[in-house]
């Protein structure tokens, strides 16, 4: 475990606790987080986990497997034009233009949100599942990197849109931590096996 903090002098004081926490003969690892405002003013509060995700679980081959309730495109035309192709892969490809994809997650009976990597070419179909709430993390953003050399799959579990702070200000959308205020995080990694 441990803490860092985020501070700066007319503007935010927040800290972050960190857990991460796992047993002898498990495939679960679980990240707990605390993030408390330790001012006497309200403050935004986004948080986004970058998770990255390579070869070999990323391939072509590879299968996203989730079930968002609405998905739409944060990063130009190309993924635009790609919308129903979020969950579909690639080899590496020279001068690959990103997509970049905002789920708004689906939460199952226990209120968790999951999302699966799973490389059927791997033995027993290997892969990795990431859990976490929908109440706390109720999008996710997918960032598709197939580039030559820069092959990669981000996954990220997110408190708010995929937007401009002013813009999420605007709307409405932007999370605040009130005075003295905390907000607690928690995200499963599990890897699996399909026995494909």
């Amino acid at each position: 475990s441990g803490e860092i903090r985020q501070s700066r002098v007319h503007k935010e004081n927040l800290t972050l606790e960190r857990k991460i926490q796992t047993a002898l003969d498990e495939k679960t690892i679980t990240l707990r987080d605390k993030v408390k405002n330790n001012s006497f003013r309200k403050t935004p509060h986004r948080i986004l986990y970058h998770i990255n995700l390579g070869f070999p679980l990323l391939d072509s081959n590879s299968e996203l497997i989730m079930d968002p309730v609405r998905t739409r495109s944060v990063s130009g035309q190309k993924a635009e034009n790609e919308l129903n192709k979020y969950d579909e892969f690639q080899d590496p490809t020279k001068d690959f233009e990103d997509r970049t994809y905002e789920h708004k997650m689906r939460s199952e009976e226990n209120e968790h949100c999951k999302v699966r990597l799973i490389n059927p070419d791997l033995e027993n179909g290997l892969g990795l599942e990431i859990r976490f709430k929908k109440s706390q993390l109720p999008y996710l953003v997918e960032w598709k990197y197939l580039n030559k050399g820069e092959y990669v799959l981000g996954l990220e579990p997110a408190n708010c849109p995929f937007k401009d702070k002013s813009e999420l200000r605007e709307k409405g959308e932007l999370p605040i931590l009130g005075p003295q205020e905390s907000q607690e995080y928690e995200i499963e990694f599990e890897v699996v096996e399909t026995g494909s």
